[in-house]
Order: structure tokens, then sequence, then C-alpha cells
């Protein structure tokens, strides 16, 4: 007799098919970290993921659950994607795509892409139908954009570079004025993000995305097809309930959300924006050189250091600083960052006192549930979209 795993958002069922073990999984409305952490490994099993119109992934959840996806992919024989709805119209069928939280995503197009069928109630494989929307979509640009969400995609393994961020067709990393001009078209149209005259902050949330970005094009070392990339989102925090949901398994996080309510007079009407650079190759502590007796959380945090890099030393002024620049912009933005490197999750508050000498605090429940299952790093920056400064003004974002 099968054990039964006790899990969140996701709910697995087991049983034999032909002599294959098939595992279910269930995407919920507001898939935390915590349930994508309880996926159960695949380990040659058939996946069936079933998504419905209610499902969604809560604030910084989407990045990591791609990664895990992709380890699902690598160890299952096969994966099925089950959605609750069937329809001989096909204008119905894309609009049901259109209008699903997940399956419109970096996350929905690493499934569409890679899954071995996309099965409606009635039996139907919709994969071939779903994929080639999926790619009028996405191309030439490589972006989608739903509602208070953009997501600039990179595929694997190539070409990297994004077409809206790619000049003239080149796979040479943008420049920040690049990336700046690019992020303003795609999100001040629909009134959710950046202005156009960019004041000090917003030229900080640009440097984190450019140093992100570009530490992924160089380290992730991705040789598994699929997606990695960009996701903004607008966070609006309701009423302090919100913050439980965006909390989980995140030490501190939900201290600075209340300490921004706070600032802003109360939960109504607070907005955060959070940028996520994700991917799903080695992580960083596969890739930077060990230190004797080094742990892997120690390793991690010395990634951002000035100075340190896994690639071979050089006599240039910015070798080693990527990293280091990112916790720069968390204290200049009054920012939060979260780390998630295969099963470590960090954060650091740019707010708190101690993050002037670099503390990060690790999120221990998190790394004893998922231990390496998970690969890839994912990068999480979230700040104020109004920052109150001395002589009461304010900057918006």
């Amino acid at each position: 007799m099968l054990e039964e795993v006790c899990v969140y958002s996701a709910v697995p069922y087991f049983h034999n098919t032909k002599c294959r073990l098939t595992v279910r999984i269930d995407i919920n409305a507001n898939t935390s970290l915590s349930d994508i952490a309880s996926w159960p490994a695949a380990d040659g099993q058939v996946i069936e993921l079933h998504i419905t119109h209610e499902s969604s992934f809560s604030l910084l959840a989407e990045g990591t659950a791609i990664a895990a996806y992709q380890a699902l992919r690598e160890n299952s024989v096969e994966i099925a994607v089950r959605i609750p709805f069937s329809s001989e119209q096909q204008e119905s069928i894309l609009g049901y795509v259109r209008n699903s939280q997940v399956l419109y995503s970096l996350f929905g197009l690493n499934v569409i892409y890679t899954c071995d069928k996309v099965v409606d109630t009635s039996g139907r494989d919709l994969k071939e139908l779903v994929a080639d929307f999926m790619h009028k979509e996405l191309r030439p640009r490589d972006f989608l954009r739903k509602g208070d969400k953009t997501w600039i995609a990179s595929r694997w393994p190539g070409p990297i570079i994004p077409g809206c961020l790619a000049i003239g067709g080149s796979q040479t990393i943008p420049d920040p004025q690049m990336i700046a001009t690019v992020l303003y078209r795609l999100r001040f149209n629909h009134k959710e993000g950046f202005e156009r005259s960019w004041n000090l902050h917003q030229r900080s949330a640009i440097s984190y995305v450019y140093e992100a970005f570009r530490n992924l094009i160089e380290h992730a070392s991705i040789s598994q097809m699929g997606f990695s990339g960009i996701l903004i989102e607008r966070v609006n925090l309701e009423e302090q309930a919100d913050v439980a949901s965006y909390t989980n398994h995140v030490s501190r996080l939900g201290e600075y959300l209340k300490s921004f309510a706070v600032v802003e007079g109360g939960f109504k009407g607070a907005e955060l924006t959070a940028i996520t650079v994700a991917d799903y190759g080695l992580g960083i502590q596969r890739t930077l050189e060990a230190v004797t007796g080094e742990s892997e959380s120690m390793r991690v945090k010395r990634a951002f250091q000035a100075g340190v890099s896994s690639k071979p030393k050089s006599g240039a002024p910015n070798y080693g600083q990527g990293l280091p620049e990112i916790l720069a912009t968390t204290r200049k933005l009054r920012a939060f960052l979260v780390v998630r490197s295969r099963g470590l999750l960090l954060s650091y508050d740019g707010v708190a006192a101690q993050a002037e000498a670099g503390e990060f605090v690790e999120s221990q429940r998190w790394t004893s549930r998922v231990g390496d299952a998970i690969p890839g790093v994912s990068l999480s920056l979230i700040f104020p979209n109004r920052v109150k400064q001395t002589g009461q003004t304010t900057l918006e974002l």
C-alpha cells in the first residue's frame, strides 16, 4: 500500500496504470512556496498537472514553480496537463487559456511547450492547438502581459536574449538603458509601473533587473528546453490578511510588509512592485567554487560579496560586482530581497539596520522540506511604488 503524501495546494493521488505509477498534482488558487515544496518527486512516474480557472501562484512562487516543474519533467516518463473544460469552438478553448492565470504565464510557457499532452474533459489532446496559440502570443518580442503581471521570456537552449531586448537580433546582454526603455514600453502603457521620467528609485530598480538578468545569462548553465526570465507584478495590500498569503516560508517578509503599511497609513491601497528574475539552472552553490569547510548556505552568501565570481578572475572593473550591486540596490530602494538557490531560501531586508552589514536570514523550514530537489536561482526584489522621503516628497514608481 502506498503511503499518502500530505501537501497543501498541491494534492497528489497515486494509481498504477500498465505498471506505471501516476502522480496527480493540483495547482490551486494562490499556490505558495510551501505548496511547491510539497510537490512529490517524479522518480520515473507519470505526472498529471491539474490546472483550473482558479489556479494561480502567490507572490514570489512562480519562479520556483518553473524550476520545480523542470525537475519533474527531467525525472518523469510523461507529463500530462488536464483542464476541466471542453468545447468544440477553437475560440472558446484559446479564450480559456488566455484567461488562465497559470497557463498564460512564464510557468505556462514551460508546461505547454514541453509537456506530452494537454487533455480536456472530453479526452481530446489540445497540446498542438494551445502550443501554437502561445507561440503566436509570444513571438517575436518574447513577452506576455496580463493584468498586473508582465513576463519577459528567455528560451533555452536559445536564442536566450528575448526579442524585446535584442537590438537587431543581437544576443548581446542589453545595457540598463535598453532595459529601461523596454520596461517603460511594456508597463507604462498599462499604467502599472514605471513613469516616463526616470527618478533615482526607478533607475535603481532598472539596475537590479540588469544585474539579475546578466547573472542569469552568464551563470545559469541550462541545457534542458524551457523558459526562464523576468516577471514584474504589482502587489496590492488591501488588508492585513493579505500579508499571510505573501510570507509563507520567507523569514522577515511579514515584518517588512507590515512596516511598509504603517508608513502608508494602513494596508488599504498600499502598493508594491515585485520583480523576479528566475532560472532552472545549476544554482549558485553548484557554480561557485567551494572554500574548505564552507556550507552551501555560506557559499551562497559569499556570492554576494564584492570580487566573488564563478567566472575566471579578470581585471575587468565590474568583475564580481553584479550580486553585490543587487544588495546595494536593495538598500537604496528600501526594498526586500528574496534569494532562492536550489534548496536554500534566504532573505535580505534593505530597511533593517543589519542590512548595512549584509546579513542574510535563512528560512530553515523551507530548507529542511525541499532539500536539493528544486534546481535554479530565483531573485525577487519587492519595493514600494511610492517612497516617502524627507521633506514629505513622494516619488511615484
